[in-house]
Protein backbone atom coordinates (compact mmCIF):
# COMPACT_ATOMS: atom_id res chain seq x y z
CA UNK A 1 0.00 0.00 0.00
CA UNK A 2 1.43 3.40 -0.91
CA UNK A 3 2.04 6.28 1.50
CA UNK A 4 -1.05 8.23 0.38
CA UNK A 5 -3.39 5.34 1.10
CA UNK A 6 -1.65 4.58 4.41
CA UNK A 7 -2.15 8.21 5.44
CA UNK A 8 -5.81 8.07 4.47
CA UNK A 9 -6.38 4.90 6.52
CA UNK A 10 -4.74 6.58 9.51
CA UNK A 11 -7.01 9.60 9.11
CA UNK A 12 -10.05 7.37 8.90
CA UNK A 13 -9.03 5.33 11.96
CA UNK A 14 -8.67 8.53 13.98
CA UNK A 15 -11.95 9.89 12.64
CA UNK A 16 -13.93 6.77 13.47
CA UNK A 17 -12.86 7.08 17.09
CA UNK A 18 -14.20 10.64 17.20
CA UNK A 19 -17.56 10.13 15.51
CA UNK A 20 -20.61 10.64 17.73
CA UNK A 21 -24.16 11.28 16.64
CA UNK A 22 -26.92 13.07 18.47
CA UNK A 23 -30.27 13.31 16.72
CA UNK A 24 -33.90 13.53 17.61
CA UNK A 25 -35.51 10.13 17.24
CA UNK A 26 -39.12 9.03 17.10
CA UNK A 27 -39.93 6.12 19.38
CA UNK A 28 -43.02 4.29 20.51
CA UNK A 29 -44.93 6.80 22.63
CA UNK A 30 -48.55 6.74 23.81
CA UNK A 31 -48.58 9.74 26.16
CA UNK A 32 -51.25 12.40 25.74
CA UNK A 33 -48.60 14.77 24.38
CA UNK A 34 -47.54 12.28 21.69
CA UNK A 35 -51.15 11.55 20.77
CA UNK A 36 -51.79 15.28 20.57
CA UNK A 37 -48.99 15.79 18.05
CA UNK A 38 -50.22 12.85 15.97
CA UNK A 39 -53.74 14.32 15.87
CA UNK A 40 -52.44 17.75 14.87
CA UNK A 41 -50.37 16.34 12.02
CA UNK A 42 -53.20 14.08 10.88
CA UNK A 43 -55.60 17.03 10.83
CA UNK A 44 -53.16 19.04 8.74
CA UNK A 45 -52.45 16.10 6.43
CA UNK A 46 -56.15 15.45 5.75
CA UNK A 47 -57.28 19.06 5.44
CA UNK A 48 -58.46 19.68 1.90
CA UNK A 49 -56.26 22.24 0.20
CA UNK A 50 -58.15 25.22 -1.17
CA UNK A 51 -55.38 26.13 -3.58
CA UNK A 52 -53.02 23.99 -5.62
CA UNK A 53 -50.04 25.73 -4.03
CA UNK A 54 -51.17 24.77 -0.53
CA UNK A 55 -49.66 21.32 -0.80
CA UNK A 56 -46.28 23.04 -0.87
CA UNK A 57 -47.06 24.85 2.39
CA UNK A 58 -47.12 21.99 4.84
CA UNK A 59 -49.88 19.58 3.84
CA UNK A 60 -47.60 17.14 2.07
CA UNK A 61 -44.97 17.47 4.77
CA UNK A 62 -47.61 16.66 7.38
CA UNK A 63 -48.49 13.53 5.41
CA UNK A 64 -44.86 12.40 5.62
CA UNK A 65 -44.85 13.01 9.37
CA UNK A 66 -48.04 11.01 9.81
CA UNK A 67 -46.23 8.16 8.07
CA UNK A 68 -43.34 8.53 10.55
CA UNK A 69 -45.76 8.39 13.47
CA UNK A 70 -47.42 5.22 12.16
CA UNK A 71 -44.10 3.54 11.50
CA UNK A 72 -42.75 4.18 14.99
CA UNK A 73 -46.00 4.08 16.94
CA UNK A 74 -45.70 7.69 18.05
CA UNK A 75 -49.07 8.86 19.35
CA UNK A 76 -50.82 6.08 17.48
CA UNK A 77 -50.71 2.29 17.33
CA UNK A 78 -47.76 1.17 15.21
CA UNK A 79 -48.92 0.20 11.71
CA UNK A 80 -46.32 -0.28 9.00
CA UNK A 81 -48.84 -0.65 6.20
CA UNK A 82 -50.44 2.67 7.11
CA UNK A 83 -46.95 4.16 7.25
CA UNK A 84 -46.25 2.98 3.70
CA UNK A 85 -49.59 4.39 2.55
CA UNK A 86 -48.81 7.87 3.87
CA UNK A 87 -45.18 7.81 2.77
CA UNK A 88 -46.35 7.00 -0.76
CA UNK A 89 -48.89 9.82 -0.65
CA UNK A 90 -46.13 12.19 0.42
CA UNK A 91 -43.86 10.85 -2.32
CA UNK A 92 -46.60 11.46 -4.87
CA UNK A 93 -46.74 15.08 -3.76
CA UNK A 94 -43.00 15.53 -4.18
CA UNK A 95 -41.65 15.02 -0.66
CA UNK A 96 -38.03 13.95 -1.07
CA UNK A 97 -37.78 12.65 2.49
CA UNK A 98 -40.64 10.22 1.76
CA UNK A 99 -38.72 8.71 -1.15
CA UNK A 100 -35.71 8.33 1.11
CA UNK A 101 -37.66 6.74 3.97
CA UNK A 102 -39.44 4.34 1.60
CA UNK A 103 -36.05 3.28 0.32
CA UNK A 104 -34.78 2.64 3.84
CA UNK A 105 -37.87 0.71 4.87
CA UNK A 106 -37.83 -1.53 1.81
CA UNK A 107 -34.11 -2.11 2.31
CA UNK A 108 -33.89 -2.70 6.04
CA UNK A 109 -37.29 -3.83 7.31
CA UNK A 110 -37.31 -7.62 7.21
CA UNK A 111 -41.10 -7.76 7.03
CA UNK A 112 -41.31 -5.41 4.03
CA UNK A 113 -37.96 -6.01 2.36
CA UNK A 114 -37.92 -5.32 -1.38
CA UNK A 115 -34.44 -4.46 -2.64
CA UNK A 116 -35.62 -3.48 -6.12
CA UNK A 117 -38.13 -0.97 -4.73
CA UNK A 118 -35.58 0.26 -2.18
CA UNK A 119 -33.06 1.06 -4.89
CA UNK A 120 -35.70 2.79 -7.00
CA UNK A 121 -36.77 5.13 -4.18
CA UNK A 122 -33.21 5.79 -3.02
CA UNK A 123 -32.15 6.75 -6.54
CA UNK A 124 -34.90 9.36 -6.61
CA UNK A 125 -33.66 10.77 -3.31
CA UNK A 126 -30.03 10.60 -4.41
CA UNK A 127 -30.85 12.58 -7.54
CA UNK A 128 -31.24 15.65 -5.30
CA UNK A 129 -28.36 14.60 -3.00
CA UNK A 130 -30.80 14.05 -0.14
CA UNK A 131 -29.06 13.19 3.14
CA UNK A 132 -26.95 10.02 2.72
CA UNK A 133 -28.95 8.41 -0.11
CA UNK A 134 -25.88 8.36 -2.35
CA UNK A 135 -23.79 6.67 0.33
CA UNK A 136 -26.43 4.00 0.94
CA UNK A 137 -26.69 3.24 -2.78
CA UNK A 138 -22.92 3.05 -2.97
CA UNK A 139 -22.91 0.54 -0.12
CA UNK A 140 -25.66 -1.52 -1.76
CA UNK A 141 -23.64 -1.84 -4.97
CA UNK A 142 -20.30 -2.29 -3.19
CA UNK A 143 -20.84 -5.86 -1.96
CA UNK A 144 -22.84 -8.91 -3.05
CA UNK A 145 -25.11 -8.80 0.01
CA UNK A 146 -28.09 -7.39 -1.89
CA UNK A 147 -27.44 -9.33 -5.10
CA UNK A 148 -26.64 -6.26 -7.21
CA UNK A 149 -22.88 -5.85 -6.78
CA UNK A 150 -21.54 -3.41 -9.35
CA UNK A 151 -18.26 -1.66 -8.53
CA UNK A 152 -18.60 0.89 -11.32
CA UNK A 153 -22.03 1.96 -10.03
CA UNK A 154 -20.75 1.92 -6.44
CA UNK A 155 -17.91 4.22 -7.48
CA UNK A 156 -20.40 6.67 -9.00
CA UNK A 157 -22.62 6.93 -5.93
CA UNK A 158 -19.79 6.88 -3.41
CA UNK A 159 -18.01 9.72 -5.20
CA UNK A 160 -21.23 11.76 -4.98
CA UNK A 161 -21.48 10.86 -1.29
CA UNK A 162 -17.91 11.99 -0.71
CA UNK A 163 -18.53 15.26 -2.54
CA UNK A 164 -21.56 15.77 -0.28
CA UNK A 165 -19.54 14.95 2.85
CA UNK A 166 -21.64 11.98 3.90
CA UNK A 167 -20.73 10.89 7.42
CA UNK A 168 -20.78 7.25 6.26
CA UNK A 169 -17.77 7.80 4.04
CA UNK A 170 -15.23 7.27 6.83
CA UNK A 171 -16.47 3.73 7.35
CA UNK A 172 -16.92 3.01 3.65
CA UNK A 173 -13.47 4.32 2.70
CA UNK A 174 -11.88 2.20 5.41
CA UNK A 175 -13.59 -0.90 4.03
CA UNK A 176 -12.66 -0.10 0.42
CA UNK A 177 -9.02 0.68 1.16
CA UNK A 178 -8.61 -2.54 3.10
CA UNK A 179 -10.39 -4.61 0.46
CA UNK A 180 -8.89 -2.99 -2.62
CA UNK A 181 -5.42 -2.23 -1.28
CA UNK A 182 -3.60 -2.74 -4.57
CA UNK A 183 -6.07 -1.27 -7.05
CA UNK A 184 -8.12 1.40 -5.29
CA UNK A 185 -7.48 4.05 -7.95
CA UNK A 186 -8.25 1.64 -10.81
CA UNK A 187 -11.38 0.17 -9.23
CA UNK A 188 -12.77 3.47 -7.93
CA UNK A 189 -11.44 6.17 -10.27
CA UNK A 190 -14.21 8.68 -9.59
CA UNK A 191 -14.07 8.29 -5.81
CA UNK A 192 -10.27 8.42 -5.91
CA UNK A 193 -10.43 11.65 -7.89
CA UNK A 194 -12.93 13.15 -5.43
CA UNK A 195 -10.63 12.32 -2.54
CA UNK A 196 -7.54 13.68 -4.28
CA UNK A 197 -9.38 16.92 -5.00
CA UNK A 198 -10.52 17.33 -1.38
CA UNK A 199 -8.47 15.05 0.92
CA UNK A 200 -9.57 14.59 4.51
CA UNK A 201 -7.70 16.62 7.11
CA UNK A 202 -6.88 16.54 10.80
CA UNK A 203 -7.60 19.84 12.50
CA UNK A 204 -7.35 20.44 16.25
CA UNK A 205 -7.01 16.72 16.85
CA UNK A 206 -10.17 15.78 14.93
CA UNK A 207 -10.79 14.54 11.41
CA UNK A 208 -12.61 17.09 9.28
CA UNK A 209 -13.77 17.56 5.75
CA UNK A 210 -11.71 20.10 3.84
CA UNK A 211 -13.30 23.54 3.61
CA UNK A 212 -14.40 24.29 0.06
CA UNK A 213 -14.24 28.03 0.77
CA UNK A 214 -13.35 30.36 3.61
CA UNK A 215 -16.99 31.04 4.48
CA UNK A 216 -18.02 27.41 4.88
CA UNK A 217 -19.44 26.52 8.27
CA UNK A 218 -21.87 24.14 9.91
CA UNK A 219 -25.22 25.50 11.06
CA UNK A 220 -26.41 24.34 14.47
CA UNK A 221 -30.09 23.90 15.20
CA UNK A 222 -32.20 22.84 18.15
CA UNK A 223 -33.35 19.31 17.30
CA UNK A 224 -35.57 18.35 20.21
CA UNK A 225 -38.77 16.67 19.06
CA UNK A 226 -40.97 19.35 20.57
CA UNK A 227 -39.11 22.17 18.80
CA UNK A 228 -39.28 20.31 15.49
CA UNK A 229 -43.01 19.63 15.74
CA UNK A 230 -43.90 23.13 16.82
CA UNK A 231 -41.83 24.67 14.03
CA UNK A 232 -43.33 22.44 11.36
CA UNK A 233 -46.90 22.86 12.56
CA UNK A 234 -46.62 26.62 12.91
CA UNK A 235 -44.88 27.42 9.66
CA UNK A 236 -44.99 26.64 5.96
CA UNK A 237 -42.19 24.30 4.96
CA UNK A 238 -40.54 23.55 1.69
CA UNK A 239 -42.34 20.32 0.96
CA UNK A 240 -40.16 19.47 -2.02
CA UNK A 241 -37.27 18.85 0.41
CA UNK A 242 -39.33 17.41 3.23
CA UNK A 243 -37.50 17.09 6.54
CA UNK A 244 -34.07 17.92 5.15
CA UNK A 245 -33.00 19.70 8.31
CA UNK A 246 -34.97 17.62 10.74
CA UNK A 247 -34.68 14.02 9.59
CA UNK A 248 -35.42 11.07 11.87
CA UNK A 249 -32.77 8.44 11.19
CA UNK A 250 -34.48 5.78 13.25
CA UNK A 251 -36.22 4.41 10.14
CA UNK A 252 -32.71 3.41 9.15
CA UNK A 253 -32.21 1.15 12.13
CA UNK A 254 -30.96 -1.82 10.14
CA UNK A 255 -29.47 -1.93 6.67
CA UNK A 256 -28.44 -5.53 6.96
CA UNK A 257 -25.15 -7.14 7.95
CA UNK A 258 -22.88 -4.92 5.91
CA UNK A 259 -19.19 -5.61 6.57
CA UNK A 260 -18.69 -1.92 7.34
CA UNK A 261 -21.58 -1.42 9.76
Amino acid sequence: MDIKKSKLLLLIAIGLQCVTTQAAKLEDCQTEECKGYFQQYMKKATTKATRASDRYKGYSQATAMVAEFYYHGYGVEKNKLEALKYFKLADKNGITSAKYKLGLIYLGDNELKDVKSAISYLKKAAHTNYLDANAILGRIYLTSEYGVKDIETADYYLSRAYDNKSSDMLTVLSYILNTYQDNFEDSFPTLSKAYNNYPLEIRDGAIVWPARNSNENIAKTDTTLASIFELQLASSVDATRGDLKYGFPSTRSDLGNNPFN
